[in-house]
């Protein structure tokens, strides 16, 4: 028996599709293949679960080889049976619209086409796209990071068609968002000289806040006096920041920023110091000399930062589609 099938509804949106056809289901079947089951639970449920405020529309289809009323309740049968994998996978029925179509507007000239033996899966994107910080009350001045937030995501959310919102908590849940990110008061156990600084776990949302106030002026001591390049690094014990400044806060937002990158769309770290990606310590990289001083390390960290065009283009589409693990392969059959 030859497995199922799947492709994206448009061929124009291979790269950010969010309509899909399921088809190749068996002549006179409505059973779901391995395939479809893979697909479905890979990429539309995980969408589903992770976006709670998208919904799904269902258009159950039949080739043209049975009798009419035969086919038009097998195309009802077939969008039934994807209804009901993804309910018994925990989305809520409201959230599924279940039509079909029978074999009327054929794919196909054939009386036996596989891609008229189908379900179409369109997406309904939620217009808005929620950021939650819980717990992030524990910065001060706190309006100063979220705004560095929006100044980053707005346009990318603009472009990929959705509203963007930031939840800040007070200490009480106000309910997950599409985006998570939750503050922790501790990482001041972190060696403030160690060879990276760790200000959130890459990937993960958690942001430690106590690491950013642990930040210090690390690197290799001074080499000569002779030496303009050379850094003065006898400040390295003094903290760079407290919590309660603008460029704290703006400091504790660049690193939001970098952290939600890598949810949305496993956005690698970059060695440019200018982009939101930068990381001490990867590819190579280090803060260039001039940045190493405690006023270069204020101006660096709590400064502007920006994406380039690739990376924009991956979180687009992510945000587009609501898929945030790096981007699903929605073009083409197992």
């Amino acid at each position: 028996m030859s497995d199922g099938k799947f492709r994206p509804l448009d061929p124009n949106s291979q790269e950010c599709p969010t309509e899909f056809l399921l088809f190749n289901f068996g002549i006179g079947s409505p059973a779901l293949k391995p395939a479809h089951e893979r697909f479905l639970r890979q990429g539309i449920l995980l969408i589903l679960k992770t976006n709670g405020d998208h919904k799904v529309r269902l258009v159950g289809r039949a080739s043209r080889s049975g009798p009419d009323s035969f086919d038009m309740k097998l195309s009802r049968q077939r969008a039934d049976a994807v209804a009901t994998f993804l309910t018994r996978e925990g989305i809520d029925p409201k959230r599924i619209q279940v039509d079909f179509i029978g074999k009327s507007h054929p794919f196909s000239t054939a009386n036996e086409s596989e891609e008229d033996r189908s379900v179409e899966i369109h997406l309904q994107i939620s217009p808005t796209l929620i950021i939650e910080l819980e717990g992030g009350w524990i910065v001060q001045q706190a309006n100063v990071m979220v705004q560095t937030i929006r100044e980053a995501f707005d346009p990318i959310a603009a472009q990929a068609g959705r509203k963007l919102q930031i939840h800040l908590g007070q200490g009480i849940a106000t309910g997950r968002g599409d985006l998570n990110l939750h503050f922790d008061p501790g990482g001041r156990e972190m060696r403030p000289c160690s060879e990276t600084l760790l200000m959130g776990s890459d990937g993960s949302a958690n942001i430690s806040v106590g690491a950013h106030q642990s930040l210090r002026v690390c690197g290799d001591p001074t080499l000569g006096v002779g030496d303009p390049s050379d850094v003065n690094f006898g400040s390295q014990f003094e903290p760079v920041f407290e919590n309660g400044e603008r460029e704290f806060a703006r400091f504790v937002g660049n690193t939001c920023v970098h952290e939600l990158a890598h949810i949305i769309a496993k956005i690698e770290h970059s060695p440019d110091p200018d982009n939101f990606m930068f990381a001490v310590g990867s590819q190579g990289a280090n803060l260039p000399k001039d940045r190493r001083t405690r006023e270069g390390m204020r101006r660096h960290w709590g400064g502007p930062k920006t994406f380039n065009a690739a990376q924009i283009k991956k979180m687009v589409c992510a945000m587009h589609t609501g898929f945030f693990s790096g981007g699903a392969t929605f073009n083409g059959s197992p």
